[in-house]
């Protein structure tokens, strides 16, 4: 695709295009080309994937897109609450003497958030089938090129691994079960069918807990959703996603990061001895710990953006760690008290965007609705991902999107 054929479809699906690049430049250039173990490509990743959104933001406001929004009372409630937010954050953080790079650290994901509501509203009516069909057949091959240069890599040795990059995944999964919700039998939904299970499969040694409970949560709207196409259809779906966990066995290693996971959550004496289960509880506690020497102002306000805390767990001690996993540590930090109410907003937020995406007959609405809904399951256990989608899961609910929609609730 030339660089003048991608500024002609919607900010929407450049979005979700960068995030394939990005995904696409870690595993090839990072990880397989200069062998870069994969977990330390994670920031330069982040880094490539914000200088391209930033470029393209940089364009849309010399072009003059700032004067050209419309107004739209979901796009006015969502930039009302995320900026009021986003401003806390900053004055908090500067209260206490946060630097500027410190501030950013924490600003920059609810900026693009804030963008991707102001792009959407400002959007031109989509034709939704096409881009529902576009963005699918990139997520399908970007994320079999990520899983065979995956593969390539662990065959000469390279610290990197088959399994796809978690956003790109989600977004498969949410496409495909979009597919699937909306899709008569057809070609289509064969191809994707047969290319959907064995990306699962080649992943399934390094699931995360809330990826598999979105596939099986999603599986499982998908296949309510499709009685209304294809009875027949959703009945033999419904039998396969009931043999999907009984058959996970045959391919799953025992001692795997996946088997190992399954297991804390079914043994009790695992889950009280599991090192990441623990670590994520020392966060909130340690928090807390950090605002209450902080003073009271600070337990009602947090310490706004940039701020860090004093992390111990077994031999390990960092000084200024700011990292939480649990979405209400990681805002109880940096909001306080306030902070778990935003955590609840955004939950409910994110509910509201699936009930009304998913009751919708238009895949790419559903999409979003699916992409809500793993959203809301990660503020369980990885409150970042939320916040490095910018804001896409949101988009279903703009004027735009929802006027393009079938059957919109």
């Amino acid at each position: 695709m030339s660089l003048q054929r991608i500024f002609q479809v919607t900010y929407i699906e450049r979005l979700i295009i960068y995030f394939l690049v990005a995904a696409l430049f870690s595993r090839v250039v990072l990880e397989f080309t200069l062998g870069m173990w994969w977990y330390k490509s994670t920031q330069p990743k982040l880094i490539f994937l914000l200088a391209l959104i930033v470029v393209d933001h940089g364009i849309w406001v010399l072009r003059g897109g700032l004067r050209r929004i419309p107004p739209d009372m979901v796009a006015i409630g969502l930039v009302t609450f995320f900026g009021a937010i986003t401003l806390h954050g900053i004055l908090i953080g500067a209260a206490w003497g946060e630097g500027p790079v410190a501030l950013m650290d924490d600003t920059f994901p609810l900026a693009f958030l804030l963008f991707t509501v102001l792009r959407g509203v400002s959007e031109p009516q989509p034709n939704l089938d096409g881009m529902f069909h576009r963005v699918l057949w990139w997520t399908a091959i970007a994320t079999i090129v990520s899983i065979f240069f995956g593969m390539a890599g662990l065959a000469r040795g390279l610290p990197t691994k088959a399994t796809p990059d978690s956003i790109a995944l989600a977004m498969y999964t949410a496409l495909y079960l979009a597919l699937l919700a909306t899709e008569k039998n057809g070609r289509l939904l064969t191809i994707h069918s047969v290319l959907f299970w064995p990306v699962w499969i080649f992943g399934i040694e390094d699931l995360n807990r809330s990826t598999m409970a979105f596939l099986a949560v999603g599986s499982l709207v998908a296949v309510a959703l499709r009685f209304r196409v294809d009875t027949a259809g959703a009945l033999f779906a419904l039998v396969v996603a009931m043999a999907v966990p009984l058959s996970m066995p045959m391919f799953l290693v025992e001692g795997s990061k996946t088997h190992s996971r399954i297991m804390t959550l079914v043994d009790p004496d695992l889950r009280e001895s599991s090192v990441s289960l623990q670590s994520r509880n020392i966060e909130a506690r340690d928090i807390d710990r950090a605002l209450k020497h902080a003073g009271r102002e600070a337990e009602i306000f947090g310490l706004g953006h940039g701020a860090s805390y004093e992390f111990r767990i077994f031999h390990q001690f960092e000084p200024e760690h700011s990292h939480a996993h649990y979405a209400t540590a990681f805002f109880n930090l940096r909001y306080g008290a306030i902070g778990k109410g935003y955590v609840v907003a955004i939950g409910v937020i994110l509910l509201a965007v699936c009930f009304f995406c998913i009751a919708s007959r238009t895949p790419m609405i559903i999409f979003f609705g699916m992409m809500a809904l793993t959203s809301f399951i990660y503020l369980f256990t990885y409150a970042n991902f939320f916040n490095f989608l910018f804001g896409l899961p949101l988009v279903g609910l703009l004027a735009p999107f929802r006027h393009s929609a079938r059957g919109f609730t």
